[in-house]
């Protein structure tokens, strides 16, 4: 069988039905994940030096069968022969993701794009057919235990009531963290985006102390733009004693899922697990707005960083279940 003809429309602004089309296929797609929005194109770019540009596949019929939020390396407004696109593209057929790649690579080959990166958000087993058709396309495996990651956990909390949230066996040391911070006088509340400047102090700070670079101001006017109402699409939790900030998380939401994204701590010691009080908030947000809860991701198998397995220890008071997802991929286009 041939593979169907797709009409692709690569553009760095989508006209106002183009861009309705790509919102509700990003958003209703299975693969669809919050880094392929449009909406988070400024957050994806800012402080870095990458320009976007959205990607919109039709087949014959005019249905949308797949797109891409495409970042493209630049320096001082002059485009480099590089560009990822972070958890995308978004296709939700399988059979077309093989034609759609091929397409995809085409247009890149043609706007002097020599290196592309891709990491679709595939859950195994899925994923398996999908990096065999990747390899197919001349694709090569280029996941680092360092890099974004490909194993997570979720907590399933849509319909769940409070009781029932973090019931069970499985719970008990989570529920005994619980307790002790709200007996250390810890509370935790839902930020706006008046609170970012709290975040980002702490947040920066961690970064200093682990010898990371911290998030620009431009990266936080970004993320600023985001909705953070009750129905938004970001939510900012943050737990404080006394009135000062102790913990944050920010926490996106997309489609039936919400993602931890950034998690912040400052330096007070003390004998709880104060990250523990703003992940149970986002939880409950999460829960809700009709959303299942991802903890953002734990280290591939193999990997002896103390940090990364550090977090993920943490991560699995919450959740035990792994979900293993595609590895990013590369391909030099020339």
């Amino acid at each position: 069988m041939n593979p169907p003809a797709l009409r692709l429309q690569w553009t760095r602004a989508l006209e106002p039905r183009d861009a309705a089309d790509y919102d509700a296929f990003v958003a209703q797609a299975s693969t669809g994940h919050y880094a392929q929005g449009r909406r988070w194109a400024k957050v994806a770019c800012a402080g870095r030096l990458f320009v976007p540009a959205f990607v919109l596949a039709r087949d014959e019929t005019f249905r949308v069968v797949g797109t891409a939020l495409v970042l493209r390396a630049c320096w001082r407004r002059l485009p480099l022969p590089y560009a990822v696109v972070e958890r995308g593209p978004v296709v939700s057929d399988p059979s077309l993701f093989r034609p759609f790649v091929a397409a995809l690579t085409r247009a890149a080959r043609r706007r002097g794009i020599a290196r592309l990166a891709l990491m679709p958000y595939w859950e195994k087993p899925a994923a398996q057919m999908l990096e065999q058709a990747l390899g197919a396309l001349g694709w090569v495996d280029v996941q680092t235990a360092a890099g974004p990651h490909v194993r997570t956990l979720r907590l399933a909390t849509a319909g769940k009531t409070d009781a029932q949230l973090f019931a069970g066996g499985h719970y008990v040391h989570l529920r005994q963290k619980i307790r002790a911070a709200q007996q250390a006088g810890v509370q935790s509340r839902r930020g706006s985006a008046a609170d970012l400047p709290a975040f980002a102090a702490l947040y920066n700070t961690l970064m200093r102390r682990q010898g990371r670079p911290p998030k620009s101001d431009a990266w936080l006017r970004a993320v600023a733009t985001l909705d953070f109402s009750p129905q938004g699409d970001i939510g900012l939790f943050l737990a404080e004693r006394d009135g000062r900030p102790l913990t944050a998380a920010l926490v996106v939401r997309h489609g039936r899922l919400c993602t931890y994204a950034w998690g912040a701590s400052d330096d007070t010691p003390m004998k709880i697990a104060k990250m523990v009080p703003p992940l149970v908030a986002a939880i409950h947000w999460a829960r809700d707005v009709g959303c299942d809860f991802d903890l953002g991701g734990i280290p591939m198998d193999g990997d002896s960083d103390p940090k990364r397995l550090s977090i993920a220890q943490f991560k699995r008071d919450f959740a035990q279940a792994p979900v293993q997802l595609l590895r990013q991929h590369a391909r030099w286009l020339w």
